[in-house]
Order: structure tokens, then C-alpha cells, then sequence
């Protein structure tokens, strides 16, 4: 989907030249907002709870988007793998993130779908992989989970655009819209009928069970939650300017700092919440 005829509508206008300190600032925001949204769902919800785990699942996608980038400047061969990546455009030299005010229904409506589709396979796994009995444990199967996560993405994707590309195209829209909208309809009737819901129609009643009570429904659930973060995060990243990348200023001493944050910040998440 990166390869798209919109690109000078998505590509932000910012100054390509990255100042790692800023680069740094923004990162830390992004963690205090993720913590705070995670500290709002345990307070409501208890800690551990399928919601508070869809936002430490946001933690691990931004750790899929930095080391893909790392992948994309360092091993060069590889960049044809991360051309699928949702909000965002790769160049030889650049990547670009797209500015969200100007994108058309046919960019935009895909993007969620995909970022939908990567947020579902993140939780998935981190539901269902160990959470490792140790620092070195944890932080290992946090990094399987992202790289597992990413290759069933990655081949999602490319079954998707082989076979049924109207998936990532013309039905993107409906399928959110959709599917989302009965996941959601369902929840807020439930908190308005309560149990009530099951006698007055078992289908609903059926339904609900499957997305909100079942270890593989709620992935589903969660994958929103997951999703609007996301968004919410491209949306701040355009707002602050931040919007591009040239992979010549990368290196390990203006690179490395960011990306340790987003590790400590994905631990702190995962033992305090």
C-alpha cells in the first residue's frame, strides 16, 4: 500500500534533518501518554486486563516500526519486506509518515485496516507467548513476539495483495466500518441491557461471549484499542512536525537512546501495569 499514487498528499512537509534530542523528547511523551492511558484502564479495568494489555501491545508495535527502519538502513536487500508497513512510506533514502488531514478514504480506510491486522497478530502473540521468568526472558520473548508478529504480518499482506488485493483496497472501508461497528454496538449494549441481553436475543448474547469473554475473541477487541493509539500517535507526530526520516543521520549513538527508552518503557508496562 506504500507504493500509492497519493504520495505527495501523505508525505509530511517537514525539514528531513532529525534532531536526535527531539527525537528523544517525543519518544519520552509517547511513553508518558501510553503509561498514562494504561495507568486510566488499570484503575478501571484492574491490572492485567484485556485493555491495559492493548496499550503495552502499542509499545511493542512502535518497537516493530524502529527496528524495521534499523533493518531497512543497515541491510538494504531486506527493504522489499517492509513496504507494507502502515503509515508510512519507504524511499531509497527516506521515510516519510503520513500526514492524516490529507489522506482519501481509499489510503486512509487501508491503513487502519492493516495497522488493525499487525495490532491483532502483536496481541495474539502476546497473549499466547510466554512472559518470560526473568529480564533476559521477558525482554526475549517480547522481541520473538515482535519479530514473529511482523513475519505473519508480512505474509498476510503479501497473500492479500496476491489474491485478494480489494482487501487492502475498495473493502477496507466496509470492513472496518463493519466489522468494528457490530464489536462496538455489542459492547455498548451490553453495558446498557447488561445480562438482560442474553434472554432478550442469544445471538447478541452469543456474540458478545466471543469478543469480550473468549481468549481469542477478545484479541479482536483489543486490536482496536490498539489501533486508535496508533493513530492517535501518527496524529501527534504530524501535529509536532516530526513527519521525516533521512536514514544517512541514523546511528547507534543518535538511534540507540530512543530505542532503549521504548524497551524500558515496554518493561515498566508490562511489570507495573
Amino acid at each position: 500500500m506504500n507504493s500509492i499514487p497519493f504520495l505527495s498528499a501523505v508525505i509530511g512537509s517537514g525539514n528531513p534533518q532529525i534532531d536526535w534530542i527531539v527525537t528523544l523528547k517525543i519518544v519520552c511523551i509517547l511513553a508518558l501518554m501510553i503509561f498514562a492511558a494504561g495507568a486510566i484502564l488499570r484503575a478501571i479495568f484492574g491490572r492485567g486486563s484485556s485493555l491495559t494489555r492493548s496499550v503495552s501491545a502499542t509499545l511493542n508495535i512502535l518497537l516493530i516500526y524502529f527496528t524495521s527502519i534499523a533493518l531497512y538502513y543497515f541491510f538494504p536487500t531486506l527493504r522489499v519486506w517492509f513496504s507494507t508497513l502502515p503509515f508510512i512510506t519507504l524511499t531509497s533514502d527516506h521515510l516519510f509518515i503520513w500526514g492524516l488531514s490529507d489522506l482519501p478514504d481509499l489510503v486512509f480506510y487501508p491503513a487502519i485496516l492493516q495497522m488493525a491486522v499487525l495490532a491483532l497478530f502483536v496481541n495474539m502473540l502476546e497473549t499466547y507467548l510466554p512472559r518470560g521468568r526473568n529480564l533476559i526472558s521477558w525482554y526475549l520473548y517480547r522481541v520473538i513476539t515482535g519479530l514473529c508478529a511482523f513475519a505473519l504480518y508480512t505474509g498476510f499482506s503479501y497473500l492479500v495483495n496476491a489474491y485478494t488485493p480489494e482487501i487492502f483496497g475498495t473493502w477496507a472501508k466496509p470492513i472496518i466500518l463493519g466489522f468494528w461497528g457490530i464489536i462496538l454496538f455489542i459492547a455498548v449494549l451490553k453495558l446498557l441491557l447488561s445480562a438482560i441481553l442474553t434472554v432478550i436475543n442469544p445471538i447478541l448474547g452469543a456474540c458478545y461471549a466471543f469478543f469480550f469473554h473468549s481468549l481469542f475473541g477478545k484479541q479482536f477487541s483489543k486490536a482496536i484499542l490498539t489501533t486508535v493509539i496508533m493513530v492517535f500517535i501518527v496524529y501527534y507526530l504530524n501535529q509536532t512536525g516530526y513527519t521525516q526520516l533521512v536514514y544517512s543521520d541514523i546511528s547507534f549513538a543518535t538511534y540507540g537512546p530512543t530505542s532503549l527508552v521504548l524497551l524500558i518503557a515496554l518493561y515498566l508496562f508490562g511489570k507495573i501495569l
